[in-house]
């Protein structure tokens, strides 16, 4: 009572109080004030001149002379309770409360006393209780009552239905129990009866409404086929709705896993029942019984059975349960991830180790902590299907991830946003549509990065990601988003990432103000003008800045006739200067708003891109983009085709070009046309030359390609160049051969869209480079003839997944492990791998499984081909490690080394007859019938004058040199020779070398050599002698050798193979020829070892007792002789 009291006086104190006072009543404006207190209006979110102003100014309130009339507090966020005091406002016509949900507590009685009230609302609050039937018969006036959402509970009151003046009862979704008063049959003046989504049960009481503009809406309550039956036989008289009635309250039902529960639908009176499943359109069963087995989580659910009778037509009775699974959080995560798997197309994702087989913490993808699934990044695992509900389930997840799954489609479940603790949540690069859902979205509260980057879901951006608290990146460009960006961007000013580029947004955009110099915000490649973009452009110093253009609209596509004109508009709002481009041309073709183009021709084809610039925005234009065509036929675009690759092709060339750019197109040779299309194309045979022209692009009907040589004999086609990456357009392409040609420089980018590729062949094109990984996942490949194509590195793991080949041919690349093997199991494929540099280790299991195909593998490179040229006397040495080798075997030009099976092979001393290829053959019993080879090349052995000196090294001494090479120019002295002893040029009386001359020169010392073991050098003319390129020849030392010693003089009737040389224990002599004796010489010229009539091609010569040193090995054959110098180590 002091409480009003005062408040009452503050009113009296009031400037105008005595104004006030004649305008309403005091009673009103009291009432007014304990509506406002209780009803917590200081919180109100409109209450303009409430408690302040006159009370005819306060908002919601109407006065009509000295009396309050009208209260409508709507959309003013009412609470507390509503004031007894209601019912002294008794000059109310209409009171209304609406969307008040924290408004709760009872309908005071006292509502009743308003008894002039015509329209009452209380609707969308959350008012409970019996509503009060003492006093209701005296609302005569009332025409209608609506409660809708606010749930009273409760019985309707009799009143109700015996008030003179009511048109329209809104009494639905009120949580009204119990029956229908029968005093609605007296209601027939109703406009509206509203009675669905009550608790309401029979029976009903039929109500004759004759009105064809009434409206009945019974659906939702628990009434029987009987008692609807009169309502729905009556349809015709108004309008009806009533769908169906529940059989019962919904049933909640906690079932164990592995158990089973039996839901009954059983209505009396039913004929007929359907059971569903909430979200599948499926009748799971037709009996009045449905049981459910819980394995699953799939278990869990809404499930409803419909009961229908021919008593009512087109309406059904249900009843509802909802099941859940008893289970522990670490049974309910295992059985998601299960759910996931399964939806998601696990059985063929690339990589999915333990899944459904052990514990669930070492499944990969997953991190289990806590007992519970923590972080769930399932990245290119070429996930499908679709995102399963399920994931709703890991509630405890801070971390989710999908990457590159194109396959994996469907939208985004709203279930998702159930996960309210994921930090960091990431599907990008998948092929997920569909609105992303907003509801549940404001509880993700946790999350700090939201990244949908190549998922293009369409739909809206919905507000309450820019209102999510932690959020810091915010990653959703090329998405397809549309519309606006929400207005709540403007609260994000924490982010640190925001990339809406590449979408298709619209004006207006709402600025947001990030002020952190490493935030990076990117915008280009929407809809927005140079009004929306200013204040982010005004603002890049803040922030990492990127919006280099807009779009002014979507790009347009038109396809013309052949000399017509065509208008095409740049305008940008705000645009001031304007540039035209075609294609990829630099300079602009016209600074015109508008370009005009009069006789279109083929010419004229391509794509424009108008840039409009405006002052208000710098380094920034908006962009209309035209993609022009001619209405020329699929095959008239074809032939121009066909003549860019003639033309680039060298075409007037070719050997067979019959009917090329004369004839019919379906006449040239080569050519098959199909359909209107060119199907197939073949240059086999035809000699083409040029490069293969990008044009090859446009014969998107091609199904066979083959530019290539002749197979047999082989003959290489003259094509160079690329393959261009435009040859990936052909999409229905099955076979490409481009093979025994000079293209080269490996295999463009794009060939994952060659879904219906079945046979590929490089077969002696060297393109090189590295095979890429997309290859073998071609979903339709079955021969992959990789081979002879210089292609390097690694074979990409991806050919795991290629187990449907028929032809893997790898081999003669420069491939190197490590090599992932494919389970092909068809007796029918071939596979082969020989001359690569794969160990033994990478081919092992190939050759393991050999027996599921045809297989050759004969032999690897342990590395690149070595090539030496040397000089005589050089020491040299190979030397090979192959891992899991045990085994080498030296060979020297095909021909077994004897007992040299060491990892390196050395030659002290080199001489000519040692040119030639050494291989070492390494095998491994990790591997049968296997090897792996180095090959060591000697390409030449620069011969070194031999030094045969006399008795003395006095002056006058005669010198006898002798070459191993013959005179370039027979008939010209053209070789001079100057012996030197290291700087110092020793006088020598010369003798010029010609043609007839033996290959000995006989030089006199002018002078005595200063030390005998000093060394000489020899200088010669370049070029004078067969097989050098002139200047010094390798130093050489006196020697006491006698005069007649002649070393290495070959007579090229024989040929011998002499080795290992240098030797140790033995030496092994073979010959074509019969050897008819062997001499070996040492330096002083006496002989150590001979064997005369021996009339073999092979011999070994036991040299365990000769010392260490040169000796001079000769073998004579039917009067000619060979000399070779040999070392003994």
């Amino acid at each position: 009572m002091k409480k009003t009291f005062l408040l009452l006086l503050a009113i009296c104190l009031l400037p105008g109080f005595s104004r006030l006072k004649a305008q309403v009543q005091v009673a009103d404006s009291l009432a007014l004030v304990d509506i406002y207190n209780a009803g917590d209006g200081s919180n109100w979110t409109s209450a303009t001149n409430w408690l302040t102003g006159p009370v005819n100014t306060w908002q919601h309130v109407t006065v009509t002379g000295d009396r309050v009339t009208e209260l409508t507090i709507n959309q003013a966020n009412m609470g507390g309770t509503l004031s007894p005091s209601i019912g002294q406002l008794t000059e109310l016509t209409r009171f209304e409360i609406q969307d008040a949900p924290n408004l709760t507590g009872p309908v005071p009685a006292e509502l009743w006393n308003c008894t002039k009230i015509t329209r009452l609302q209380i609707k969308f609050t959350g008012m409970t209780g019996q509503l009060p039937s003492a006093g209701l018969a005296n609302m005569t006036a009332l025409g209608e009552i609506n409660f809708q959402q606010t749930y009273l509970g409760g019985t309707i009151p009799e009143e109700v239905f015996t008030l003179p003046a009511l048109t329209k009862a809104y009494l639905h979704e009120s949580n009204f129990t119990g029956t229908v008063p029968a005093t609605v049959a007296n209601a027939t003046q109703l406009t509206r009866l509203y009675l669905q989504s009550n608790k309401l049960v029979g029976p009903l009481t039929f109500v004759n409404i004759k009105n064809t503009a009434s409206k009945v809406q019974l659906t939702g309550n628990f009434f029987s086929f009987a008692d609807v039956k009169q309502y729905h036989d009556s349809a015709a008289n108004y309008a009806l709705t009533d769908d169906y009635q529940f059989a019962k309250e919904i049933t909640t039902i906690e079932i164990g896993l592995n158990s089973e529960e039996t839901l009954d639908g059983t209505v009396a009176g039913a004929e007929a029942y359907a059971w569903f499943k909430e979200g599948l359109s499926t009748v799971l069963s037709t009996d009045p019984t449905y049981q459910v087995s819980a394995t699953t989580l799939d278990a869990e659910g809404t499930y409803t059975c419909k009961a229908q009778s021919s008593l009512v037509a087109n309406f059904d009775i249900r009843s509802i349960y909802k099941i859940t699974l008893d289970i522990t959080d670490r049974q309910r995560d295992s059985l998601a991830l299960v759910a996931i798997y399964n939806a998601g197309d696990g059985a063929n994702w690339t990589s999915a180790t333990n899944w459904l087989t052990g514990p669930i913490d070492t499944w990969q993808y997953v991190t289990f902590a806590n007992g519970r699934v923590t972080e769930l990044t399932i990245n290119q695992a070429n996930m499908g299907g679709t995102l399963s509900p399920a994931i709703g389930q890991l509630t405890e997840l801070t971390r989710f991830e999908i990457q590159d799954a194109p396959n994996l489609t469907g939208p985004v479940p709203a279930e998702l946003w159930n996960c309210t603790k994921i930090g960091r949540l990431q599907i990008k690069f998948t092929g997920m549509t569909g609105q992303l859902p907003s509801a549940g979205l404001a509880n993700m509260t946790s999350m700090y990065e939201i990244n949908f980057q190549q998922t293009y879901l369409g739909g809206t951006i919905p507000e309450e990601v820019f209102n999510l608290p932690a959020l810091k990146k915010a990653y959703l460009h090329e998405s397809n988003f549309t519309g606006t960006v929400p207005a709540s961007i403007a609260n994000a000013t924490q982010l640190e990432r925001l990339y809406l580029q590449s979408n298709k947004l619209v004006g207006p955009l709402t600025f947001v103000d990030i002020k952190n110099t490493a935030a990076k915000v990117q915008l280009t490649g929407n809809f927005f003008t140079f009004a929306d973009v200013k204040q982010y452009h005004d603002s890049a110093a803040y922030y990492t800045f990127s919006d280099d253009y807009q779009y002014a609209k979507e790009k347009v596509v038109a396809i013309l006739a052949e000399g017509s004109e065509y208008t095409l508009t740049g305008t940008a709002t705000g645009g001031e200067a304007y540039a035209w481009f075609k294609d990829e041309a630099t300079a602009p073709i016209s600074t015109d708003e508008t370009l005009v183009i009069s006789d279109f021709s083929f010419d004229d084809e391509g794509t424009y891109v108008c840039k409009a610039q405006s002052s208000l925005v710098a380094n920034f234009d908006i962009r209309s983009v035209y993609e022009l065509s001619l209405n020329y036929t699929d095959l008239q675009r074809d032939s121009l085709a066909l003549v860019d690759i003639y033309n680039a092709g060298d075409g007037a060339n070719w050997t067979n070009a019959t009917n090329w750019l004369t004839g019919e197109v379906s006449t040239w040779a080569g050519v098959v046309v199909s359909g209107g299309r060119v199907t197939e194309l073949s240059t086999e045979g035809m000699n083409m030359g040029g490069t293969l022209s990008p044009s090859i692009g446009n014969l998107t009907a091609l199904t066979s390609l083959k530019i290539m040589g002749l197979e047999n004999p082989v003959t290489i086609s003259p094509v160079s160049g690329s393959i261009p990456s435009e040859i990936w357009n052909l999409t229905n392409l099955k076979k490409l051969q481009i093979k025994f040609t000079n293209i080269t420089g490996g295999i463009p980018a794009g060939i994952e869209s060659m879904v219906n590729l079945s046979e590929i062949n490089f077969q002696q094109t060297y393109l090189g480079g590295t095979i890429p990984e997309e290859v073998f996942n071609l979903p339709a490949l079955k021969k992959a003839y990789l081979h002879e194509s210089n292609f390097t590195g690694a074979v990409p793991a991806t050919i795991a997944n290629a187990t449907q080949l028929e032809r893997l041919y790898l081999q003669s690349n420069k491939l190197e492990g490590p090599l992932t093997f494919v389970d092909i199991k068809n007796t029918a494929a071939k596979v082969q791998l020989t001359g690569n540099f794969f160990t033994f280790a990478d081919v092992k299991q190939y050759h393991d499984s050999a027996a599921n195909y045809t297989f050759s593998d004969d032999y690897q490179y342990a590395q690149e081909a070595q090539n030496f040229s040397l000089t005589e006397g050089d020491a040299v040495k190979f030397d090979l490690y192959v891992p899991d080798g045990e085994a080498y075997a030296w060979f020297y030009n095909d021909m077994q080394i004897p007992i040299s099976t060491d990892t390196a092979y050395a030659i002290s001393s080199v001489i000519r007859t040692d040119t030639g290829e050494y291989v070492v053959r390494v095998q491994s019993s990790l591997v049968e019938n296997f090897e792996i080879r180095a090959l060591f090349t000697i390409d030449e052995v620069v011969a070194v004058p031999a030094f045969v000196s006399g008795a003395s090294n006095e002056a006058g001494t005669v010198i006898s040199v002798v070459f191993d090479y013959e005179l370039a120019d027979p008939s010209a002295e053209t070789a001079s020779f100057t012996f030197k002893e290291g700087d110092v040029t020793i006088p020598v009386t010369a003798v010029s070398l010609n043609g007839t001359d033996a290959k000995t020169i006989d030089l006199t010392l002018e002078s005595k050599i200063v030390s005998e073991s000093s060394a000489l050098t020899i200088t010669y003319t370049p070029g004078a002698l067969k097989g050098t390129t002139g200047g010094n020849v390798k130093a050489f030392g006196p020697s006491s050798v006698a005069n007649n010693l002649i070393n290495s003089i070959k007579d090229a009737a024989i040929v011998a193979n002499i080795y290992p040389n240098p030797c140790d224990n033995y030496i092994k002599v073979e010959s074509k020829e019969t050897m008819e004796s062997v001499t070996i010489i040492d330096i002083t010229g006496q002989t150590v070892w001979m064997q005369n009539n021996l009339n073999e091609n092979s011999l070994v010569i036991e040299t365990l007792n000769l010392n260490s040193g040169i000796y001079f090995l000769t073998v004579k054959c039917d009067g000619s002789m060979y000399v070779q110098k040999i070392t003994k180590k």
